[in-house]
């Protein structure tokens, strides 16, 4: 969020030395990075303008630049060995987001509003009318709020910039226009949204670390990253059900358990959950559970999967917690209050369906 900062600074300073690197960190590092960058140049283009040329085709290249590397390197790294970047931002994917829709969880405003002091995200509309700049970052974090907001799955990091954004805004405004008495409602509300966000306890949250140590990961090739291994780790997402007893695709991080699975052959009393190739021996005990060619997922004799509701007090204020079954694209589809039309979509888009969601 610092780059897409950064690259605001540079677009509105018209620094061009600042503008082209913090872009492309922003869209290198980023998910929505090409998607806040684009929400931009459209409201920048209606409400700054007339725009510098300068600022205009160094932000158009940069972009140009980022899509064709998003289109090259994937197969070059492929050409050579190496595991090729997800495709969760592809089109077929996006599509999986904003195939199930919703307009009622008005809760997901407490995700803009309170993480930013609460203040922040009401003064904005205040200070818009008086500055053509907060204008357009108002306007900025209204449409990116809104494009994540209608989507039916959802999950708290999605909101970072509508987050921070109307925080800029507010600053810049009570630096320019402010006095003391907003000062110090800043401080106050602050403070309030600071009571709402404290976590109900402050030690480390170790679940996914204990499921992890009952892993043993038979396939080699983690050290040079190879691409069998990490095919490998994909059967593990079988290892999670929803709390309607669904399977359901992992949301959490999958790094943070391969991190802290074993890598071994032997297996031991402690070991719950077996990943090796389909072709390879059953051991005694165990029992395939699911299948992802050529890899298996095996799980010991009267060991069921691991159900995704917390058995460990979650480690987030409650105001942010998202249920697990509307954190992934497709969970949410039976929930009330949802239009699912993702099928209608792909069908327009003649996008192929993606596989486990």
């Amino acid at each position: 969020m610092v780059t897409i900062l950064a690259f605001l600074v540079g677009f509105l300073e018209s620094k061009v030395e600042l503008l082209v690197p913090a872009l492309l960190l922003s869209l290198f590092g980023l998910p929505s990075g090409i998607q806040l960058a684009l929400m931009w140049l459209a409201i920048a283009a209606v409400a700054l303008r007339p725009l510098h040329r300068r600022v205009l085709v160094a932000t158009m290249a940069t972009l140009a630049t980022f899509l064709l590397a998003q289109r090259l390197v994937p197969s070059l790294l492929a050409a050579v060995g190496l595991p090729s970047p997800g495709r969760e931002h592809s089109l077929a994917s996006l599509v999986r987001y904003y195939g199930a829709l919703q307009i009622t969880d008005v809760r997901r405003l407490l995700y803009v509003i309170v993480p930013g002091g609460i203040l922040p995200a009401v003064a904005v509309w205040w200070w818009s009318g008086r500055d053509r700049v907060a204008a357009a970052l108002t306007a900025l974090t209204a449409v990116y709020f809104v494009a994540f907001y209608v989507q039916a799955a959802t999950q708290l990091h999605y909101y970072i910039p509508a987050m921070l954004l109307p925080v800029a805004v507010h600053l810049r405004g009570v630096e320019r226009f402010g006095g003391k008495g907003w000062r110090m409602a800043t401080a106050l509300a602050a403070v309030v949204a600071l009571a709402l966000s404290w976590p109900p306890h402050l030690q480390p949250v170790t679940l996914l670390r204990g499921i992890s140590n009952r892993v043993v990961i038979r396939e080699p090739g983690y050290e040079q990253a190879s691409q069998g291994y990490f095919r490998s780790v994909r059967v593990l997402s079988a290892l999670f059900r929803s709390s309607r007893g669904e399977l359901s695709q992992f949301d959490g991080s999958m790094l943070a358990l391969q991190r802290h699975a074993r890598r071994q052959e032997t297996i031991d009393s402690t070991t719950r959950y077996l990943v090796q190739r389909l072709a390879s021996p059953v051991p005694p005990g165990f029992a395939v559970s699911a299948v992802r060619e050529p890899f298996a997922l095996l799980v010991r004799a009267g060991v069921g999967t691991e159900l995704l509701s917390p058995r460990f007090p979650p480690g987030v204020a409650a105001i942010y917690l998202v249920p697990h079954d509307i954190r992934l694209p497709g969970s949410a589809k039976d929930a009330p209050r949802v239009w699912y039309i993702r099928p209608r979509i792909e069908q327009w888009l003649n996008v192929r369906p993606t596989p486990g969601g």
